[in-house]
Order: structure tokens, then sequence, then C-alpha cells
């Protein structure tokens, strides 16, 4: 088998910040989760031994300039002999230059891991794996605080986790009564909390027996509260409505039935109650919390099962919908403008339609029928749907609809009172005249072509009015490799561009002021240059980073939009011992 060489590309751009207009904005929930990157060894391009591997560090350091002497980073080999297919990245953010990457053998009950580190933004690495001062410890995932230094690193082999208060300087092991498949912290967006106060509160999870856990000094000591729970949730809401430790959850009763249960204090045994008596019993796993509302499915005689809703924690009311069709399975796309932006698939249909809500979520009216999704998405547990909501501009959401035999993309500005086309671009990247007929529009790929290796559309809140999409001009969404194009758009979707031909990954950074694009392998491949732009994608330059071209994979960036770095992630055949470069 062929040994491959995995190549990681840390490319700082130095631009002019564009500014835009300062808006109000209400953004949804940022997971604050790190990157992930896998490789699968039955790839076609050959087989894979990747990622940063064994203990050996060597540096190969080398200088690169443009001719008028901007400065793009300084690349970094580092050797090792493991085999990982899979790596979770995490750079610290702003002001800080510190750099996590994980590696292991697979995603799934890993065998083997490795945690290097750099305090230089990739300049520099060192394997840091000594400091969980256990030779067997075996890293399956990490958890990232969303406003401190604090990582959790779960080994879910051995029941532990392995906790950092100082971006890594020290670890300090913890042995569990549970296995913790899942972690997640409070705080991460609730308005006018303690932060501080809460940022070592702590959910952990264990899948197995469906056990739920609490902790409020970061995983030092852990209250059960219980087992047989489905779903579960820190509170979002300020304390006007919810106190400051406010958890719920479903407590199953068998098979189907759960209750609604919530604890204002989940360290006193006391507080743990129903969070609507006359709720009653709800179907399982039904249960979304999302910004001021809490929907649910209520276990009534009836079939299918309807929607009941509570805002800010008010009494629930069942959902009413203007038109008179049954409800079989519903999904929230949207809820963060005081609305519920709701698909819903009716019994007897597999088509999926659009409702909006009015300010209680109560009531419900029709804005869209025929939405593309994931097959039988009733039964997925993480389905995908060709929406997405623009960030950074009210009420602006894109959809993919099924026309006849076409996939069509629409967009609303008015939270889907009114939809129209995408107006196609007058002219295609070389300037010659797009010459699309009556009936014709530019079409974009969502969510649901992510499988085939499309990226997805990019919308940011610190980049008003910029948006950016892999699709096509036509009738409808085409297969044909060679209509496929990348758009851009600088006034929130009225008019588009088209920067390039062909399939290519994006990434927009430093609040959309600098925007990186690159092949993908089905267009070139090997690949051994980069495109960016400065100027919101007017013009382009083309930046060759090595004279060894490689195969790409992905392109990462920071978490919080405003560092100029750009990574990417590819590898190359024949060449051992593996390593990575960072650049």
């Amino acid at each position: 088998m062929s040994a491959l060489q995995g190549l990681l590309l840390a490319l700082c751009i130095c631009c002019p910040l564009v500014l835009g207009v300062i808006v109000d904005r209400r953004a949804a929930e940022d997971l604050m989760e790190p990157m992930a990157v896998e490789i699968s060894p039955d790839d076609h391009l050959g087989s894979i031994a990747k990622s940063v591997l064994g203990s050996n560090f060597a540096a190969a350091r080398s200088k690169r300039q443009f001719a008028n002497g901007t400065d793009f980073g300084t690349t970094v080999r580092l050797n090792g002999t493991n085999r990982h297919y899979f790596a979770l990245v995490h750079w610290t953010g702003h002001p800080s230059e510190v750099l996590f990457i994980v590696t292991m053998t697979r995603r799934s009950n890993p065998t083997d891991s490795c945690l290097w580190r750099s305090t230089d933004y990739g300049v520099t690495f060192t394997n840091d794996s000594y400091k969980f001062n256990d030779s067997s410890a075996v890293i399956s995932w990490y958890y990232v605080s969303p406003f401190d230094q604090y990582l959790v690193m779960a080994d879910t082999r051995q029941n532990k986790i392995f906790v950092t208060r100082d971006e890594g300087v020290t670890f300090e092991g913890r042995e569990l009564d549970f296995k913790p498949n899942n972690i997640r912290y409070q705080g991460r967006t609730v308005p006018n909390s303690d932060k501080g106060a809460l940022s070592q509160h702590i959910m952990g999870y264990e899948t197995d027996t469906q056990s739920l856990y609490v902790s409020k000094d970061l995983g030092d000591t852990w209250v059960f509260m219980g087992s047989n729970i489905s779903r579960y949730r820190w509170r979002v809401l300020d304390e006007e409505f919810e106190s400051n430790t406010s958890l719920y959850f479903e407590k199953d009763i068998n098979d189907t039935h759960a209750v609604l249960m919530t604890s204002r204090d989940p360290y006193s045994e006391t507080e743990t109650v129903e969070l609507d008596p006359g709720l009653g019993p709800i179907k399982i796993n039904s249960t979304v919390l999302n910004h001021e509302y809490i929907l649910v499915q209520r276990i009534t005689e009836s079939n299918p099962v309807p929607l009941w809703v509570s805002a800010y924690r008010r009494p629930f009311r069942q959902a009413v919908f203007l038109e008179p069709m049954e409800q079989a399975h519903y999904a929230v796309m949207d809820a963060s403008e005081h609305r519920v932006f709701l698909a819903v698939e009716h019994a007897n249909s597999s088509d999926i339609h659009l409702y909006i809500s009015d300010a209680e979520g109560v009531y419900y009216s029709l804005s869209l029928d025929h939405v593309v999704a994931t097959e039988d998405w009733g039964n997925d547990d993480k389905p995908s749907f060709d929406i997405h909501v623009v960030g950074g501009m009210d009420g602006m959401y894109m959809v993919n609809v099924y026309d006849g035999d076409n996939v069509k993309t629409v967009i609303t500005y008015n939270k889907g009172s009114r939809w129209r086309s995408l107006a196609a671009p007058p002219v295609d990247s070389d300037g010659q005249p797009t010459l699309c007929l009556p009936g014709c529009s530019l079409h974009l790929r969502m969510d649901t072509d992510a499988p085939l290796g499309y990226s997805s559309i990019s919308s940011k809140r610190s980049a008003v009015g910029l948006i950016m999409a892999q699709g096509n001009v036509g009738e409808g969404l085409s297969g044909e490799g060679d209509l496929l194009g990348l758009y851009i758009s600088r006034d929130g979707g009225f008019s588009w561009s088209q920067v390039e031909r062909g399939h290519w990954t994006f990434r927009m950074v430093a609040l959309g002021s600098v925007i990186v694009m690159a092949p993908k392998r089905t267009t070139v491949d090997p690949l051994d240059f980069v495109t960016w732009s400065c100027d919101e994608g007017v013009t382009w330059t083309r930046y060759v980073f090595t004279t060894t071209p490689m195969r790409l994979i992905g392109l990462l960036s920071q978490k919080g939009e405003k560092s100029r770095r750009v990574t990417l992630f590819g590898y190359l055949r024949g060449v051992s011992p593996f390593s990575w470069l960072c650049y």
C-alpha cells in the first residue's frame, strides 16, 4: 500500500479590512466545536497513512513571500509512523496563538491518538500526549469552552476525562463512573449571564444507559440526574425566565412515552420537577428547545401526534396549522427572530412544507411547498434540509424546492411572506454573456449535496450581505460538471457574479474581508495553488504555495471570524515517513 503525506497549510493573508454597515444581529447559537477532518482508508485515490503521528518532531522551516514582500508564514514538518485517519483541530481564538490537533486511528472507537499543540499559531508543534500522565490514554473527542481557555478531552475506553484550564499547559485526569460520550458546557449564549460563574458548569452523558450527569467544577465532582434520558439542554434565556443553572431533559417512561423535566438547581434533588404538569406524556425524542420556544409532540389518542409549543416557558398550547392537513414530522429551521420557521412533512405525503408562526409559536401559516430534504428524514437522527438562514440579515432565507423534474433555488427577505428566484449573473467569469432565457435563474447547492463534496453556502453575521455558494445557471440544478461554478453576492442575494467555473472549496475570514478558495480534486488534481481576494471577490490573486502538488481535502478556519488565517488540508502519494507540513 502506498504511504501518503498529509499537508496542513496555515495561510496568513495580510489585507486591509473592508468595513460594512453596523446592524443589530440576533445570531443563532455558536456551538464552538473542534473542526473535524477525515479521509477514508478506502479512498479511491489509494491507501492512506495520515495525521500528525508518532512522537518524532522534525522542523524544516522555510520562509515564503510574495514579490512585494508579503509574509505567508513558515513551513514546519511533523514526522511520525502511526496511521491515523481522523483529526480534530481547534484554535483557542484571538488574541491567543494556541492551536490543538488531536489525531486518532478512526472517528468511532479509536485505538490510538496523539495530542499536538502549538503556541505560535502552527509555526511549531510539540507532542503533548505525555501531559495526560497516562500512556494508555486514547482521546475519542474533545470539548471546547465557548468563553474560557478550558478544554475537556474524553477517553471513552477508560471512562476518563482530561481537563485543562490553561490552554493545554497542564492537564488533570478524572476517573468517571460513566462513559463520557458527550460533554456540554453551560452559558454558551445566555444573555446577561455571568459567564465566569457558569464557565465550569458542564453536562456529561453516557449513550448506552442514557444517563445524565452534571458538574459545576469542570468535572471534579458530578451529580447523577437519572438514566433513560433521551434529550437534554441547558437553559438559553436570561434570569427573567430561567434560573442560572436551569436544565431540561426528557425522562423516558417506556419505549414510546416520556415526560419533560426541568431542574432550576440540578445540584439539589428537590429542584427537579415536570416542566408543565398539565402537558402529560410526550413522544420520545420530540423535544426541541430553540431560543424562547420549546416544542414537543404530546401523546394523545390522535395519530399523528400533534405539536405543542411553549413560549418564554409559559404553559404549553397546541399548535394550530391554518391548512387542514395532518402533520407527521416536524423540524425547526430557525427561531431566532421571535417566530418559528418550521419544516413539516404531512401524513400520507412525502412533500415537505415550510410554515411561519406567530410570536407565540402557536399559529402557523404556509410559506413554501416542496422543500428539498434527505429522503425519509422523519426517521433520520440528523436529517439535512436545503434551507439556508442568511447570516446577519433578519428574515432572509434561501431554499431549494422541487419544481416538476427540476430543483430550483428561491429567496425571501420578509420571513417567507414572498419568495422569488435568484437573478442569474449577466455575464460569466470570462465576461461572456450568460444568455439566460426567461425561466432561467441561478440555483445553489445546499446541505443535501454535502455528501457529494459540495461546499455549503457561506454567509456570516459579521459580513452582512456577502454570500458565496456553488451552483449553476439554468432551469434548475444540474448534475453536469461543466455547468458548475462558484458564485458570489455582495448585496444580500439581489445580484450575483460568477467567480470561477468548476468545483471549488472556499472560506470567508477576517469579517468577510478575506476570501480564500481552492479547486476541489474533481477540478484540479493535484493542487499547488490557492486564490485569494481582499475586495469581496472583485479581484483575485493566485498564489503557488508548493513545488510538490497535493490532493486537497478541504479548507479550515479559526472560530470567531476575526482571524485572517486559513488552513488547507490534503495529502500526497508515495512519501514515507508520513508528515504534515504546517505553513
